[in-house]
């Protein structure tokens, strides 16, 4: 530990520097929280070299921060135990003896969340007399429920939220088992008396079918003022009508998912999103909810916010995000899965989105060929050969991102950079904390295979394990956007001498196991808050998983790019790859100008046309009809400026941007005569 005098560091190289000075470099940057369970909350942030440690903070929303724990510096990960489920906001410092680093940007993680299941288990939200109760002094109160659910089962009445005890019920929502379609209750008195609202519709459910189902109810303490909507559309009523001598909400305390307390009724619901709020919806915000695309607590709370609806009733209206007797108070959120399911769909932007408007205007960009083949020198393997043990990587245990910034922006022409994260191996720059790398492959028998675990990336290797988040901060520093290129394709340290598209149908292969990596990976690189990703080989994917891995990517961030490479396969991205937000072309493949349908390539879903962006890659090496994209110790000799000043003349005729290939050496700096060579282009 250094010695401390005043303002200044008093040891070895750090003599005379001050403490500002040596915080300016080492401050923790990139802080992520992800939920793993209703108890474990995983951290990590980007660490420099120098300090002591690392200490951890957490606070709920409109608390204090305190501290959590303290971590070794070795790597910039800590694990949180919880015990409630609330949203929670954390931050961390570096320290070096009795001196601390500022704070990180602050890290929310929103709660993993009740979970209610076909298994006949429930929730108790509430327990409180005035909570979700809507009426005040005989007065109803308008309110609605929206849920994203599936139902497993009609056997019994299946309950999805209810408001009661054993002695009598406020309200319940439903699917009714002798009908197998959705009903609404609104008590007045003890159900045995009939005195209550009732509402069912004629909309059949399947079982097994995901649904968004709005349950609204005016106040008006009439039988229509009660609504039921399935997946934006109203629902036709079977039966609406007052029984009794209904005078208002019969106050019962106990709210459960999954349950209706007095008939003995469970629910046999997944239920993957919850929002109970204190309006009547219209139209319009119902289809609002229905396109809200993956629903999780950030899109509850977002949507929540809009409708102006984030309330709760103790006593008198008040703000839901708060403390209510004592405790958060949120939205609820379930979510039956740790990602995206094709039971949520995100859908690209029918205008133009702001990555689209910000692309299209982009002119030149870098495109970051660094990775496992800087190193071994070998690129696309044979089939049947085995992928390259981490340990051939050898990069410097340090690597100046820092400089790779500053010289994109030196010119002041670069728009926007690519780096090549993870690249035909499937070995990742990015030390990856929570994404297993499914390894070598075991036959256990019956023709059944499935991966064994290990980490492939650069977390086991002993070169820098920051390069991407500094990729993310340095190239945001200096203007210039970050892209994350991903290669989808030829995953070999799992599928050895097999191509992904060779065993995508075969059953015995467990191929879910690989889709689930690949959606753990992006969703991990995501929270780094790139500009957008770039998708190479989607063609060795069926469409299905690719919507999976855009909503997956869209769950974290709906902001995010994600543009495909079409590579040579221009039609086939038009006619099946959806969804998508830009396509890129590698020059080996250039459609002609202006003939070819790609350079107006849309794309089409439910008879809707959404706007693609396009881009043009090519290298800035090149033998022949061959590219050769990364560094080599024995480098073929750059191209010519006229050469390179043509192919971006070619793609500012089509009107979109080119990205021209520059490669990190063996010690990790720019190869600044490329650097040079793409900066004397004239845009």
């Amino acid at each position: 530990m250094g010695l401390t005098i005043g303002n200044y560091i008093g040891i070895g190289k750090n003599l005379g520097k001050s403490w500002s000075s040596f915080w300016a470099t080492r401050t923790p940057s990139g802080l992520t929280a992800i939920t793993v369970s209703d108890t474990q909350i995983d951290l990590a942030c980007y660490v420099a070299s120098g300090i002591d440690g690392l200490s951890w903070e957490r606070r709920e929303i409109g608390g204090v921060f305190a501290v959590v724990g303290t971590s070794t510096p070795d790597e910039g990960v800590f694990s949180d135990t919880i015990s409630s489920v609330v949203i929670y906001e954390y931050r961390v410092r570096a320290y070096k003896g009795s001196n601390y680093s500022p704070y990180s940007d602050i890290a929310t993680a929103y709660p993993a969340g009740l979970r209610v299941s076909s298994a006949n288990s429930s929730e108790l939200i509430s327990d409180d007399v005035n909570e979700f109760y809507f009426s005040v002094a005989g007065t109803d109160q308008p309110f609605s429920v929206l849920a994203v659910v599936k139902s497993s089962s009609i056997n019994t009445t299946n309950t999805l939220l209810s408001r009661g005890d054993a002695n009598g019920t406020s309200y319940y929502l439903r699917l009714n088992s002798s009908l197998a379609k959705p009903d609404f209750v609104i008590a007045g008195s003890d159900l045995t008396n009939n005195n209550l609202l009732y509402l069912s519709i004629a909309n059949s459910i399947t079982l097994g079918n995901t649904y968004r189902m709005v349950y609204t109810y005016s106040g008006s303490k009439a039988a229509n003022g009660m609504k039921i909507y399935i997946n934006g559309t109203l629902g036709s009523i079977l039966t609406n009508q007052k029984y009794g001598t209904y005078n208002a909400m019969n106050n019962r305390a106990g709210v459960y998912v999954g349950r209706q307390i007095k008939d003995s009724e469970q629910g046999h619901f997944d239920i993957y999103g919850l929002l109970i709020c204190n309006k009547e919806l219209s139209q319009t915000e119902v289809t609002e909810f229905q396109n809200l695309g993956d629903i999780s607590m950030a899109t509850l709370l977002s949507f929540a916010s809009n409708i102006k609806a984030m309330k709760i009733y103790n006593g008198v209206l008040s703000d839901q995000v708060g403390t209510h007797n004592g405790t958060s108070v949120a939205p609820i959120y379930f979510n039956k899965n740790k990602y995206i399911t094709n039971s949520f769909d995100f859908l690209p932007a029918r205008t133009e989105s702001t990555f689209q408007s910000t692309f299209k205007n982009f002119k030149l960009g870098w495109f970051i060929c660094y990775g496992m083949e800087t190193y071994n020198g070998d690129e696309f393997n044979s089939k049947t050969s085995d992928t390259s043990a981490p340990t051939v990587f050898t990069a410097p245990a340090t690597i100046d991102v820092h400089s790779w910034a500053t010289k994109a922006a030196e010119s002041g022409k670069i728009d926007y950079a690519i780096l090549t994260v993870n690249h035909i191996y499937g070995f990742s720059l990015y030390d990856h904390k929570f994404a297993k790398y499914e390894g070598t492959q075991i036959d256990v028998g019956s023709g059944v295979i499935v991966p064994t675990y290990m980490k492939y990336d650069v977390g086991v290797t002993n070169s820098d394990k920051n390069i991407v988040p500094k990729f993310v901060t340095e190239f945001n520093a200096v203007n210039i956007k970050p892209i994350l290129y991903y290669c989808l394709g030829y995953e070999r340290n799992w599928f050895g001498k097999y191509f992904v598209v060779d065993k995508y149908g075969d059953s015995n292969y467990q191929y879910d196991h690989y889709q689930l990596y690949l959606i753990q990976r992006l969703q991990e690189l995501a929270r780094l808050k790139p500009f957008a990703f770039w998708i190479d080989m989607p063609i060795h994917h069926v469409a299905a998983v690719l919507k999976n891995i855009y909503n997956a990517i869209k769950s974290v961030d709906p902001t995010i790019g994600i543009i495909f490479n079409s590579g040579n396969n221009h039609d086939k991205i038009n006619n099946g790859y959806f969804p998508f937000d830009g396509a890129s072309c590698e020059e080996s493949f250039q459609p002609a100008l202006p003939s070819d349908t790609w350079w107006g390539l849309t794309q089409s879903y439910s008879s809707i046309t959404y706007p693609v962006s396009k881009e043009l890659v090519v290298a800035s090496r090149k033998n022949g009809g061959t590219n050769y994209w990364f560094y080599s110790s024995s480098p073929i000799a750059l191209r010519t400026l006229a050469a390179l000043q043509g192919e971006y003349d070619y793609a500012k005729a089509a009107g979109v941007p080119v990205a021209i290939s520059i490669n990190p050496k063996l010690d990790g700096i720019i190869d600044e005569d490329q650097a040079d060579l793409i900066a004397s282009i004239v845009l």
